[in-house]
């Protein structure tokens, strides 16, 4: 191009989505280090103007409520603790990553998470509460069709809800009231079910009655929130 003389040029650079400008140079030295536009000035003579790209980088951070719980992106198979940050190719708006969350005890996991966007030089941040793992168990109930995740849809058996929740890390148990002492309730089950964090009849006014194994009533009897009646 023709520039009138001692008159200056200003070079715009357009970098695909994930890169930057990188460096400037005038006649093969570096001149100016990122930015999209560099300024020539002053011009008297012939030059050549060249710019550089490289990827473009950003910071993701989640925070995970319980803390004990575990996240990766999209990108990778490692496993990282709550509040960990890491760096991304920044791809801006025109892509995007996923998040997936790793299964606690005691908590339902979260959906994976899609739409998260980095962009050049700054920090991405989210937050997650993973939710207290609630499971419901009724009479009316059924183990075979029905989640036990709502009130609406609880699973029969006490031992089915036991083995079908981890409950190392705490949890809800909801049993509506009734007898189910059809079912022989053995140690390791009752102690399972006072290590839930609320682990209690639905009703203020009757009562679940359960029917312990001959090994553990009454001298195992184990005690729970709410009212519960143990029968041999």
């Amino acid at each position: 191009m023709v520039i009138a003389y001692n008159g200056s040029k200003t070079f715009t650079a357009t970098p695909y989505s994930g890169y930057t400008a990188d460096e400037w140079s005038l006649d093969g030295s570096v001149v100016q280090s990122g930015g999209t536009t560099y300024t020539l000035e002053n011009i008297k003579a012939n030059h050549t103007v060249t710019v550089s790209f490289a990827q473009a980088y950003g910071t993701l951070k989640v925070t995970l409520t319980p803390s004990s719980a575990k996240w990766r992106p999209s990108t990778s198979t490692t496993w990282l603790s709550s509040g960990t940050t890491i760096s991304l190719i920044a791809y801006g708006d025109s892509s995007s990553y996923g998040l997936y969350f790793q299964s606690c005890l005691g908590y339902d996991t979260p959906s994976t998470m899609g739409g998260i966007h980095v962009y050049p030089d700054q920090l991405t941040t989210k937050s997650v509460t993973y939710s207290v793992l609630t499971r419901y168990v009724s009479l009316s109930g059924n183990d075979s069709s029905n989640t036990g995740k709502t009130s609406g849809s609880p699973w029969r058996t006490i031992k089915y809800a036991i083995k079908q929740v981890d409950t190392g890390g705490g949890g809800n148990l909801y049993f509506t009231p009734g007898d189910y002492s059809d079912e022989s309730i053995s140690l390791s089950d009752l102690i399972t079910l006072d290590y839930m964090t609320n682990c209690k009849n639905t009703s203020s006014s009757a009562y679940v009655l359960i029917k312990p194994s001959q090994s553990v009533f009454p001298s195992n009897r184990v005690s729970f929130s709410g009212k519960f009646l143990f029968n041999q």
